[in-house]
């Protein structure tokens, strides 16, 4: 806690109860990732944030070195924050507005995973591509 009073004491956010509340609640979802595999997502555009503080925590959390976009309708990107395991997610719509801000805890975004049906279907896909290069 030292820590967040310092990053954030300044602008006095940390002293705002949903602020903290929010940071606590990633640190018992990051322990509870760890003791049972349990991943949780922290939806922030539905809680009552003071103004700025989105971008309180944010910096709190910090940046990390992997970032990832999934296209599809609308968009999601993926932030991985400077603690391990937490990562910002952003949905945006069509238009490129954001329409959606969470706190994902997991050891990867499950919008990242493959999912096994699609695997199964990208080996068979593989195997006919890889057959059809070498029989020309």
């Amino acid at each position: 806690m030292q820590q967040m009073q310092t990053t954030i004491g300044s602008a006095g956010l940390i002293n705002q109860p949903m602020i903290q509340a929010v940071l606590r609640e990633v640190a018992a979802k990051l322990a509870k990732l760890l003791e049972n595999g349990e991943a949780a997502r922290i939806d922030l555009r539905r809680l009552p944030l003071p103004p700025d503080g989105l971008h309180a925590i944010r910096r709190f959390l910090g940046r990390g070195e992997v970032e990832a976009n999934v296209q599809g309708v609308g968009s999601c990107s993926f932030q991985e924050t400077g603690t391990a395991g937490v990562w910002w997610g952003t949905q945006r719509n069509t238009a490129g507005d954001p329409v959606g801000e969470f706190i994902e805890i997991a050891r990867v975004p499950d919008l990242l995973k493959a999912d096994d049906a699609e695997m199964h279907d990208a080996v068979d896909a593989l195997r006919r591509r890889l057959g059809q290069a070498l029989d020309s």
